[in-house]
């Protein structure tokens, strides 16, 4: 049996902490012993495993100096570090965890385990400065302390190709998976309609963290362009509120067609996925796009920008529409055509689970990451 360390940032219900999840249960059923790591985050942890947090919550603006600042803390370095390298491995998958796995490798006998979930263009911050500088300084932070792990991983040809440019550091690709048992087309679509009053509107749906990059404000844009079309139609967008100003400018667009929910616990998210009709992403940058794969497990269309992470997820007039970045006319022409074909949406949503199935099995990932840690244990 190894003792394994799965470090990340703040455990708190991401995509990232969903895949750290199925990586933990794997390696749980494995017969290892799993500790996740984090700074903060209230998010229980899978069952069979116990979680380490190296500090308590200061805030949304007080976490974020706490993970820019972390190499500087020695109160939390020291108290903590020591217990760290007694682990066989360490898989980190976000700064400034990773900085942490570094210093353990260095100082101690364990292995680490680089998890790239990518490099973040912080231009895609949009006009928040303050998240620009942010996310400029975290990507600096992230590249500058990585260090010479034993194994590097990365979510995505994409993200691989992210860190080979920003590095020069060579990685295997593992994709995060879909639970296809949870996120199936089987599913009561009427559950999450009458808890939103959504009737039988036809919905389009998002679900990720409502920032820039993510282009919330040019997914409501197409949207109104779609109800000219369309005037009963519903945008449900379900995601954690980060930016202040770019809160404001989302809010200002709203009207009451709009549902935002900005909390979902994770067991309700496969039926805010079968409520929908066609889910969207007008994301301007990713790495992956785990949201977009679990759509077309559950049997949905989609529409999404024309990026490289996408390409791998999506294909192109057989499980949904790529659109050219940031042209919102020919998004809102996208979305009105499937709301409007029933027969498309069913035929595209067939081939998108059949997608999943083949390419993003929780099957495949589980066998993939035991095997990864047995070679490295």
């Amino acid at each position: 049996m190894a003792t394994i360390a799965i470090m990340t940032r703040d455990f708190n219900g991401s995509g990232i902490d969903r895949v750290i999840g199925y990586q933990a249960n794997a390696l749980v059923q494995d017969g290892n012993k799993v500790v996740i790591v984090t700074l903060g985050g209230d998010l229980s942890p899978p069952r069979g495993t116990e979680i380490l947090r190296l500090s308590r919550s200061f805030g949304f603006f007080g976490d974020r100096i706490l993970y820019l600042t972390l190499p500087l803390n020695f109160r939390i370095v020291m108290k903590h570090l020591p217990e760290i390298r007694k682990f066989d491995l360490l898989i980190a998958h976000t700064y400034p965890l990773t900085w942490v796995a570094n210093m353990a490798k260095r100082s101690g006998n364990t292995k680490y385990v680089l998890y790239n979930h990518g490099v973040l263009n912080a231009s895609y911050a949009g006009r928040d400065l303050v998240g620009r500088g942010y996310l400029g300084l975290n990507a600096l932070l992230y590249t500058a302390t990585l260090g010479k792990p034993d194994e590097a991983i990365s979510i995505s040809s994409c993200a691989r190709i992210q860190l080979k440019s920003a590095m020069g550091l060579e990685s295997k690709i593992i994709y995060n998976p879909v639970d296809l048992d949870s996120f199936c087309p089987t599913l009561d679509p009427s559950i999450i309609r009458e808890k939103h009053a959504l009737g039988a509107a036809p919905v389009i749906l998002f679900a990720g963290r409502i920032e820039p990059n993510k282009g919330i404000h040019l997914l409501i844009q197409a949207y109104q362009l779609v109800r000219k079309a369309i005037p009963n139609a519903k945008l449900l967008i379900v995601g954690k509120k980060r930016y202040g100003n770019y809160i404001k400018q989302i809010e200002s667009y709203l009207d009451d067609s709009v549902r935002l929910v900005e909390w979902v616990r994770f067991e309700e998210m496969p039926y805010y996925f079968a409520s929908c009709d066609v889910y969207a992403s007008a994301s301007l940058w990713e790495s992956y796009d785990l949201p977009l794969v679990e759509a077309q497990a559950t049997g949905k269309p989609v529409v999404a920008f024309d990026i490289p992470a996408h390409r791998e997820v999506i294909e192109n007039n057989k499980t949904g529409f790529l659109v050219p970045l940031g042209d919102v006319s020919r998004f809102a022409d996208a979305l009105t055509r499937l709301l409007l074909d029933e027969d498309s949406r069913a035929r595209m949503g067939q081939m998108g689970r059949q997608l999943a199935c083949q390419r993003f099995d929780l099957q495949r990932f589980s066998a993939e990451t035991r095997s990864l840690v047995r070679a490295l244990t």
